[in-house]
């Protein structure tokens, strides 16, 4: 055995009844077996005064002394509480409690297999485990009967010839509307040229030096800025028009497309305004007066590019157009027999009506009896009625 090596004496060995044992424990390491004794051997009295046997020790040596049920049962606590020690874990009288409770168990019930007190532990875990995911994979099917018998009933809300409209948007939807107004707003800051107003000194120098010296390290940092910004607006437009796609893709290609287009149009509105804005030249020659707090002159040299110049129609124009077909609905349809639906088509419309069969006639009932022979009947029984009397 791991724990100790066990050396069973011979009943003729043994002094009293023949039915006492005598067992000699033998442990391989001299400081767990002294934890497992115990400060001045008081798991070893607490297992004599449990189990009613006699337990000497001596050095890494111990001798049971009992009945030989009784001895067998502190050799299985001693062995489970050595298991437990050699696994690092100290052990305390409710320990010691446990261990004889378990080695009584064994005898009762078998459990020769049970080593110590953290199987019982596992045991438990594992079910937890089992019972969570049970609780889990329920959940998930209630959810998933719950989302069809909505789809199936908003199926069958609508009636044959209604037009309904298709439901789009959904997670898709709002990462869509988040990444494409992060897009618009990376495409703004590089129109007003965002990376010259900070190496002009605005709205502090300190700022600028630190994000020239900290961030970029060399002189030529806004260059660099304006093409990293660019790349950050295609790619984050890209991703927003996939989205954008999945959240329309029940709509049709028709209503897809209007919103790829929509997107693309609001970002063309800001090219006629970029081409106003000199790279560079407009925030170095303003940022002299703001910084001496002349704020009247500073921004109407920076109006002064956009006089005499059509460009902020344009733009305006572009983008209440792009808004437009942005927010151009997507397409009805029509609702059909069985809950299917088709597009609503131009022209005479023909609306499907849904045939039920009729339920089959009841059976008819059975024909009433002749009234002359109703009336037969009747004159057959009067007329058996005096000759009864007479008979009785």
């Amino acid at each position: 055995m791991s724990a100790a090596e066990v050396k069973t004496l011979p009943q003729n060995q043994t002094s009293g009844a023949s039915d006492m044992a005598h067992i000699v424990l033998t442990f391989d390491n001299n400081k767990l077996a002294s934890a497992l004794y115990g400060q001045f051997d008081e798991n070893l009295a607490r297992l004599e005064q449990k189990l009613g046997v006699d337990i000497r020790s001596r050095g890494n040596q111990l001798t049971i002394k009992g009945s030989a049920s009784a001895a067998e049962q502190a050799r299985r606590a001693l062995d489970n509480l050595y298991g437990i020690l050699q696994k690092g874990t100290d052990i305390g009288q409710s320990d010691v409690d446990n261990a004889v409770r378990m080695a009584m168990d064994v005898k009762d019930r078998g459990l020769e297999k049970l080593k110590d007190l953290k199987d019982l532990k596992e045991l438990d875990k594992i079910k937890l485990h089992a019972d969570r995911h049970r609780m889990r994979e329920m959940r998930r099917r209630e959810s998933r009967l719950a989302r069809e018998w909505r789809r199936s009933a908003r199926a069958s809300r609508s009636s044959p010839g209604e037009v309904v409209r298709i439901a789009t948007g959904g997670v898709f939807a709002v990462i869509a509307s988040m990444l494409i107004f992060v897009s618009l707003l990376q495409a703004v800051a590089l129109t007003v040229d965002l990376p010259g107003f900070v190496a002009a000194g605005l709205p502090d120098a300190h700022f600028a030096r630190d994000v020239e010296t900290k961030i970029f390290g060399y002189p030529e940092w806004p260059d660099l800025a304006r093409r990293l910004g660019a790349a950050s607006v295609g790619v984050t437009m890209l991703l927003g028009l996939a989205a954008m796609m999945f959240a329309r893709r029940r709509a049709g290609s028709d209503h897809m497309a209007r919103g790829a287009i929509g997107v693309g149009g609001i970002l063309m509105a800001l090219l006629p305004i970029s081409r106003c804005i000199p790279t560079n030249t407009m925030w170095e020659e303003a940022a002299p007066l703001f910084q001496t707090h002349r704020i009247g002159p500073g921004v109407d040299l920076v109006l002064s590019h956009f006089h005499n110049t059509s460009a902020p129609y344009v733009s305006g124009a572009i983008f209440l157009l792009s808004i437009i077909i942005l927010a151009w609905p997507e397409r009805r349809v029509e609702a059909r027999a069985g809950g299917r639906i088709g597009p609503v088509k131009s022209g005479p419309r023909v609306v499907v009506q849904s045939v039920r069969a009729a339920p089959p006639p009841p059976p008819p009932p059975p024909p009433p009896a002749a009234p002359e022979a109703q009336s037969h009947v009747v004159n057959a029984a009067a007329d058996a009625s005096p000759d009864v009397a007479k008979g009785a």
